[in-house]
């Protein structure tokens, strides 16, 4: 179990290395794959910060009608 755990450790990280990404799922909104992607961005001063996120995250509940 655990080379397993070790080989997959090692596919996500070349993975991250060759700029591969996961396609969205049918089932995935686009606006979180859209949130998705921020975080998933190559360089870390590009990414979502975690108030962009909680922004995203939170206008997207209430635009749902999940919020006040």
């Amino acid at each position: 179990m655990m080379i397993v755990m070790i080989l997959e450790r090692v596919k996500v990280v070349r993975f991250i290395e060759e700029g591969i990404m996961l396609t969205r799922p049918r089932t995935c909104p686009e606006t979180i794959y859209h949130i998705m992607l921020g975080c998933w961005r190559r360089d870390p001063k590009e990414r979502f910060s975690f108030d962009r996120l909680h922004k995203h995250l939170t206008d997207y509940e209430r635009r749902r009608g999940q919020l006040p």
